[in-house]
């Protein structure tokens, strides 16, 4: 196996709300979908109401249904039952609504103990969004469904992804959105990753040049009683509004531009490849806010957590995303264990492609991807790093010692301490590591409330 890496900062829980992805299918095809591609996904309503209970067995009071589209599955009203009967007080579900306009959809969902629903639209009218999903009539029967959210008591709220298309187009939407009962309305920078690697030039905006355009819009939603949030950019470009954003995963960090940024504990910095294209031009450590984060009011609060944000999709299964699975549902508890969420972590393999057979990476292989998870690590910038079983360990320390030898002291690279402990996969075999796993996490906690950082949600 490849060994994996943890990136640390010290952070706290703060009520998130879980997500649970039932389907991969969606109807829609955006331009800028992060899920595209890979195997397919579709729960049975006993592996949901299994997971649902797993969820709360962590808990979780909250729980949104996510995709692909979770109205596509012909046992969403079960599974929003199953959710109630579980326990769970807020119960949600992502879709872009097209649905939610069939027939009773909308009333069943609400009667079968639906809260919210998390809108997506991307632009005001068919020529926007319609260009964005790639579904002509899509932005009607969009409408459609939100309004018939509404007329079943359903709390929504709108998520709308900024690009070159429409970031100059927005100041309409926020009215409109008033008009028809939105509660929150949130904009959000997408992420290279599914459709978007494809088609970062013509999709992914100019932050420095569209921002601007994309807060004025949120600033005329809020005076009409919206409220609004705004995930996924710097701190430095946000001016006022950088206390209406929402926690998301660290990206990358400009190394000069970024160095010693008053806001960088809680920023999510800028995706990879947009500033591997642009050399960090419009990011300033003096723009940065100063001090610490509005507090967001109760209201405010509930609806932020109904923006659960969209998370890897097959496709990334597919690429190499660290740790799912069963060894992923493992490190995912080591890491509460300690009073962090599996977000505070940044992930990181050895090497980026899985070794033919599941065998342990080469020597040839490991030196290949160094320069890679050198530079991850240069741009996360970890309080701590944590070394994921003997293949990690040795491929990072340069070293051929056991495992034994490396756990149960302090070691350092590239600037960072060290720990090493076992991998996930390990104690799936071995119940007996479990212990001294928990001790070495415990040591790690230590070494993270004692280093000051400040919570921050990947």
């Amino acid at each position: 196996m490849s060994g994996g890496v943890l990136g640390l900062r010290s952070a706290v829980m703060s009520g998130p709300r879980a997500t649970l992805r039932l389907l991969s299918s969606c109807s829609n095809g955006c331009r800028f979908c992060a899920q595209r591609g890979g195997e397919p996904l579709r729960l049975t309503l006993d592996e949901v109401g299994a997971r649902l209970r797993a969820l709360r067995g962590e808990g979780f009071a909250e729980v949104t249904f996510t995709g692909g589209d979770p109205t596509e599955h012909e046992g969403l009203c079960d599974a929003v039952r199953a959710a109630r009967s579980a326990g769970f007080t807020a119960v949600g579900a992502q879709t872009h609504g097209r649905r939610l306009r069939e027939g009773a959809l909308a009333a069943d969902l609400a009667t079968a103990g639906l809260t919210d629903v998390h809108l997506s639209l991307h632009g005001l009218g068919a020529a926007l969004h319609d260009h964005h999903t790639g579904v002509p009539g899509s932005f009607a029967e969009s409408a459609a469904g939100l309004s018939a959210a509404r007329v079943a008591g359903l709390t929504v709220v709108v998520n709308t992804v900024l690009t070159r298309s429409n970031g100059r187009s927005l100041g309409e939407l926020g009215g409109w959105l008033a008009s028809r009962g939105v509660a929150a309305w949130c904009v959000s920078v997408p992420r290279v990753a599914g459709a978007l690697r494809e088609r970062f030039d013509p999709v992914f905006p100019r932050l420095g040049v569209l921002l601007p355009h994309a807060l004025h819009a949120l600033a005329s939603a809020q005076r009409e009683g919206v409220a609004v949030f705004v995930r996924g950019a710097p701190g430095c470009l946000l001016g006022p509004f950088a206390a209406r954003a929402l926690s998301d995963a660290p990206r990358a960090y400009h190394p000069s531009r970024c160095e010693g940024c008053p806001a960088r504990a809680g920023c999510c910095g800028v995706d990879p490849t947009y500033l591997a294209r642009f050399a960090g031009d419009e990011l300033s450590a003096g723009r940065a806010p100063k001090g610490a984060r509005g507090a967001f009011t109760g209201r405010e609060a509930a609806l932020s957590r109904m923006f659960v944000g969209e998370g890897p999709g097959a496709e990334e299964d597919r690429q190499g995303l660290p740790f799912v699975g069963r060894a992923g549902e493992l490190l995912t508890k080591i890491v509460q264990a300690i009073d962090l969420d599996r977000e505070s972590v940044y992930i990181a393999n050895i090497v980026k492609c899985r070794p033919p057979g599941n065998r342990d990476p080469q020597p040839d292989e490991v030196a290949a991807c160094r320069p890679f998870l050198e530079a991850q690590i240069d741009l996360v910038r970890p309080a701590v790093l944590v070394a994921l079983g003997r293949v990690a360990a040795q491929a990072l320390l340069g070293t051929d010692a056991p495992l034994a030898r490396l756990r149960g002291s302090w070691l350092e690279v590239r600037g960072v301490p060290l720990r090493v402990t076992y991998h996930p996969a390990a104690l799936l075999r071995n119940a007996a590591l479990k212990r001294p796993t928990w001790e070495d996490m415990q040591i790690v906690r230590d070494r993270l409330l004692a280093s000051g950082g400040t919570a921050r949600s990947r």
